[in-house]
């Protein structure tokens, strides 16, 4: 009985991606992403009463879900699975990088996309996610570029303060 959608953001999920190269994660902001799943939920998904809006919110999307709660998008559940923060490119390495204008490099510490090894244990969604991935290049992700690193870092701050949490009305797992 249930109708799904599914919305990847900028950059991902075989979308165009801007940067360069290709498996690069890059954007200057999520406002995109967070416009984009309030915009799918008024114009397309068009909720009724009787069928509400829940969100499952897998990965880094967690706080742009969490975002587009907070902004007031009519969401009956949220769902945050696998939540995953990254630590990549923490530091001044970062804030120098965007102040020189290197906000599309990749960010440091990171590589590029590369076959997994068949002989490491992945999880069945990662199974899943790495076959998708070797099949098609353009769901191949070789980590976020600074840029992505510190846009990021801001939507987190802004988030995940107390009183933004607090304005969101959905139960949240």
């Amino acid at each position: 009985g249930y109708t799904v959608w599914v919305l990847e953001g900028a950059g991902q999920g075989g979308s165009e991606r801007a940067a360069t190269p290709r498996d690069l994660g890059h954007v200057t902001d999520f406002e995109g992403d967070i416009q984009g799943l309030a915009t799918l939920i008024k114009t397309v998904v068009r909720p009724k009463p009787d069928r509400p809006v829940q969100v499952i919110a897998a990965g880094t999307a967690a706080l742009t879900a969490l975002a587009a709660s907070e902004r007031g998008v009519v969401i009956k559940r949220l769902i945050l699975s696998a939540p995953k923060e990254l630590s990549t490119g923490q530091g001044g390495a970062s804030a120098a990088a965007a102040r020189l204008g290197l906000r599309a490099l990749r960010a440091r510490g990171e590589k590029g996309w590369s076959r997994p090894d068949p002989a490491t244990p992945f999880t069945r969604r990662q199974t899943i996610a790495l076959g998708w991935a070797v099949a098609n290049p353009d769901l191949r992700m070789g980590g976020p570029s600074t840029g992505w690193v510190i846009a990021r870092r801001e939507l987190r701050a802004v988030v995940l303060k107390p009183d933004a949490r607090a304005a969101i009305k959905a139960p949240t797992v």
